[in-house]
């Protein structure tokens, strides 16, 4: 007889802090309440989601649905596309001979968000030149230095080279 009660105490689960009817959203933890905040389609399929988060999955489902294009057309109309621009040179003590070319519309900004990833902030920024069309300008500079190139914005470069480099030529002229 003891050996019954116990095989029937291990083969029920007990959720520590749950009563058998009270379930929790799976995303946020809120505590689900049938016909407050858990619709009754959502109780009888299982679906332990509360309406923030439903609403959350609905519009991810709606962006993998639609082409990126369309999904993204209301961000074109609220910041235009923003041409100019700064081209510049980044260098780091720790790396000689090694600078990132890239580009941005405000350098200063730029150069913040590289000290946050270096515990010494310790990136430099060797030399910067305004282009009406910084990404073309960036793409002609890159295409011409891609011998050195090294992995995504890095060369192989003294720092000297790439500023003068820079400020020599006309990058990004089209005409």
């Amino acid at each position: 007889m003891a050996s019954a009660a116990l095989s029937l105490a291990t083969s029920t689960s007990v959720h520590v802090g749950l009563t058998p009817t009270e379930h929790r959203c799976l995303n946020c933890g809120v505590r689900l309440i049938p016909g407050i905040n858990w619709s009754a389609s959502r109780v009888r399929k299982h679906d332990y989601v509360c309406p923030k988060c439903n609403t959350l999955r609905r519009f991810h489902r709606h962006l993998y649905r639609t082409p990126v294009g369309e999904a993204l057309a209301h961000f074109r109309d609220e910041r235009p596309d923003i041409k100019e621009g700064y081209v510049y040179v980044v260098s780091n003590p720790a790396w000689p001979g090694y600078v990132k070319i890239g580009s941005a519309i405000d350098v200063g900004d730029r150069l913040r968000s590289f000290q946050t990833s270096d515990p010494f902030r310790s990136y430099e920024l060797q030399g910067w030149r305004f282009f009406n069309d910084r990404l073309v300008a960036e793409y002609d500079i890159h295409r011409f230095l891609d011998t050195y190139r090294v992995g995504g914005e890095w060369f192989k470069l003294d720092a000297e080279r790439a500023t003068f480099m820079l400020k020599a030529f006309d990058w990004g002229n089209r005409s």
